[in-house]
């Protein structure tokens, strides 16, 4: 099943595509970016579901490092997007992509559980900022007044009133500050149950809602953070190397290439690594310092920034060139890095630094 987006417009030319008649999610999508020159032998597809989480988080979610929430979105609701969301998380669960896994682990505890707990969510982890300022400033309290006194603030009072606590606010004490602390931690989950919901109904479509409620914490990693980040040495696990032949003159020149890569993963890591790319977010093109990460290059080779829970599934490789740019196949999952700077470490991070970001989308690395 083809599905065509551009990137710049990724969850409209997405959500256009579930909407059709013809769309049936048992199928196996085949991905093509408008503009650029790729065929899809999963690369791409990989890819998608990649920039589905990125692209959902920024139009349907709110949170932070703790994980997100939905946000009530009406609209979205209206024109089942967040069915078909749930939908290309199932899709992307079966083949082989990464799932949603961004979720509060509270929400997730909804999805399978049918109950939203706030003991499930610390202060810190409260998704929404206002409720989040809001209990922050609850537990600085240290008397009946200083109570009262936030809920001066109309902000505030208005959080309270919407979660349906009524006792009046010149009763509040002290002793009231836990019981709403946690009335408000359920709140955040609640106020978007219409909207989990409906992504549940979309992750039934392909019998992936089931797996969650028998299974809830082998699926919980493709939909929770399982904070899990990638080193140098996860990166050099996941990968492995072919070599030319122990008899090659090349074989010496091939491993001291590797040794440099190895070196500069482990700078990557340590953010020792930075490039200079243009943002033209502002409309106007601007040259800004960022540093080079593990998720680059794991992006660059595979079209992911996370292994799939279910690991790839075929093992990625590195191999080596006579080119004089680092490139890759995300559907083969090889990356070829050239020889050239093997005995020269400045210019073997600049190679590598041009290859990453002075380069973007298929047919262009």
């Amino acid at each position: 099943m083809f599905i065509d987006v551009r990137r710049n417009f990724f969850i409209q030319d997405a959500m256009r595509e579930c909407s059709k008649k013809k769309f049936d999610p048992k199928k196996v999508i085949k991905v093509t970016y408008v503009g650029e020159e790729a065929v899809d032998y999963g690369g791409l597809r990989r890819e998608f579901w990649q920039l589905l989480v990125q692209k959902g988080c920024q139009h349907y979610c709110v949170g932070g490092d703790s994980g997100v929430t939905f946000i009530q979105n009406t609209a979205a609701l209206q024109k089942f997007e967040l069915k078909f969301l749930g939908m290309y998380t199932a899709m992307s669960i079966i083949q082989g992509g990464i799932g949603f896994p961004v979720l509060h682990p509270g929400v997730y505890s909804y999805i399978w559980s049918g109950v939203y707990v706030g003991a499930v969510i610390c202060d810190d982890g409260i998704m929404q900022s206002s409720f989040r300022e809001l209990v922050k400033k609850l537990r600085k309290c240290e008397d009946d007044t200083s109570v009262r006194e936030v809920f001066s603030e109309t902000e505030h009072l208005d959080i309270l009133c919407e979660t349906g606590y009524r006792k009046p606010i010149n009763c509040l004490t002290i002793g009231d500050v836990s019981e709403i602390v946690e009335i408000i931690k359920s709140h955040c989950i609640k106020v978007s149950i219409p909207e989990i919901n409906q992504f549940a109904e979309g992750l039934a479509s392909l019998g992936v809602l089931d797996l969650i409620k028998e299974y809830p914490d082998i699926m919980k990693d493709f939909f929770v953070d399982n904070q899990r980040r990638l080193t140098a040495a996860i990166f050099r696990e996941i990968f492995q190397v072919k070599y030319c032949n122990k008899d090659s003159p090349r074989r010496q020149t091939e491993e001291a290439t590797y040794i440099m890569f190895v070196d500069f993963i482990e700078k990557c890591e340590e953010k020792e690594i930075c490039a200079n790319v243009s943002d033209i977010s502002s409309g106007v093109e601007k040259s800004q310092r960022e540093y080079v990460t593990l998720e680059d290059i794991l992006l660059f080779c595979t079209g992911t920034t996370k292994v799939p829970p279910d690991g790839f599934y075929t093992k990625p490789t590195i191999c080596f060139s006579d080119d004089l740019l680092a490139t890759a196949s995300t559907c083969d999952l090889i990356l070829r890095i050239p020889t050239a700077f093997y005995d020269n470490s400045e210019k073997f991070e600049e190679m590598f630094v041009w290859s990453l970001k002075g380069h973007i989308g298929f047919g262009r690395v």
